[in-house]
């Protein structure tokens, strides 16, 4: 799959922040999904608590209530007490019905099913026309089996709810455990993808400095080269346009050197040949007054020679390459020659040289090394009081 490059550094820099801030925002919406749903399980298991509880509590009353109903009825034997325990016995049905819903446990509706059945039973021999009272004792001594069911449906309630609670704890212990995991996961995931970044951002930034300083220093042969955003690809094309046309105004002045430098060595050759045929008495003889402005002009021309071909050494100088031609040589012949080359000017401004230096052998570029001595030399006669 080809990676398309962001157009700009704003663009990379907003990639790089939205894939680091990516898994951070989907660890963030995944913990607020599971603590909503742990706050809804939470509500609910509250809610079905309570409600158990407050039902629990009225069966108990609903079932106290039948009783002393019944109890009347079986004494009174009228039609008020008959239709009072069958409003009673309906009122424990709906109670019944309230209770089911609070569990899904099939032995909790079993036990509700046992309830309401007991009840039916008790209700409807009580119902039946009895010709003594100690006929209704029977049913009226089941209430208290009757009570032990709706303590068993209380107590099956009451363990669905405690199945809830550990549940939820469950549900909790698992979502500390998966929040530590993604924790764990995303800190060092983050730092990899913050430093990836950083080093894509950094690096077309740190080829862009080497880059100036390299046309700070003069270096126009190497091809300047981006890697990165378009725009700073095209930064980079821009800086590469600029070393060549630095490069070739280079070229043109080295050129324009050369060529004003032999131009001005034919005619100050000719006037070199002139004085010397004018101090060799050639033409004829010079009166001392003439004698010493030939004098001048022959050194002066000489002088003016020494600055041509220094012209000329910085010519070549720039152009050649960097890369240095070392040999081996003695140093003490190298100060001589140089010192050879200035001996007109040393004479010139009646200056007396004196060379101290040990015959040692040194590895250097040897041109170069003569350029400097040649600056230095001649400096120091030009400006020697």
């Amino acid at each position: 799959m080809k990676f398309h490059r962001p157009r700009s550094l704003n663009g990379l820099i907003l990639v790089g922040f939205g894939l680091v801030a990516a898994p951070l925002l989907l660890a963030i919406i995944w913990a607020l999904f599971n603590l909503d749903k742990l706050a809804e399980q939470s509500e609910q298991l509250v809610i079905t608590g309570v409600t158990a509880a407050e039902q629990n509590r009225l069966l108990f009353e609903q079932i106290g209530s039948l009783e002393r109903v019944a109890r009347q009825h079986a004494v009174l034997q009228s039609d008020d007490s008959r239709e009072l325990l069958r409003q009673d016995f309906e009122s424990l049905r709906s109670r019944l019905s309230t209770m089911i819903p609070l569990t899904t446990a099939a032995a909790a509706g079993q036990l509700a099913g046992s309830v309401a059945s007991t009840a039916d039973s008790i209700v409807t021999t009580l119902l039946q026309p009895a010709a003594e009272p100690a006929a209704s004792a029977q049913p009226l001594a089941r209430f208290a089996e009757l009570r032990q069911e709706v303590t068993r449906l209380t107590e099956q309630l009451s363990q669905h709810i405690e199945r809830q609670v550990t549940e939820l704890q469950d549900n909790i212990r698992n979502a500390q455990q998966v929040s530590a995991w993604q924790t764990a996961a995303l800190v060092p995931g983050t730092i990899i993808l913050v430093l990836f970044f950083t080093l894509l951002v950094a690096r077309p930034i740190r080829q862009i400095d080497q880059a100036i300083n390299q046309l700070g220093q003069s270096g126009f042969s190497k091809a300047i080269r981006i890697s990165g955003p378009t725009d700073l690809e095209k930064l980079g094309h821009q800086l590469d346009w600029l070393r060549l046309r630095l490069l070739e105004l280079a070229q043109e002045k080295n050129r324009f050197l050369r060529h004003m430098s032999h131009e001005l060595k034919t005619p100050l050759a000719n006037i070199r040949e002139g004085t010397e045929l004018l101090l060799d008495g050639t033409v004829g003889d010079l009166q001392a007054s003439q004698r010493e402005v030939t004098d001048i002009l022959r050194l002066n021309g000489l002088k003016l020679q020494q600055l041509i071909e220094n012209l000329l050494s910085f010519s070549a100088w720039q152009t050649r390459n960097e890369v240095l031609t070392r040999s081996d040589f003695p140093v003490r012949a190298l100060v001589v020659a140089v010192a050879k080359t200035q001996r007109l000017a040393l004479k010139a401004g009646q200056i007396q040289l004196r060379l101290e230096i040990e015959d040692e052998i040194i590895n250097a570029d040897r041109d170069k090394i003569r350029t400097v001595l040649d600056n230095l030399l001649s400096n120091a006669i030009k400006f020697t009081p």
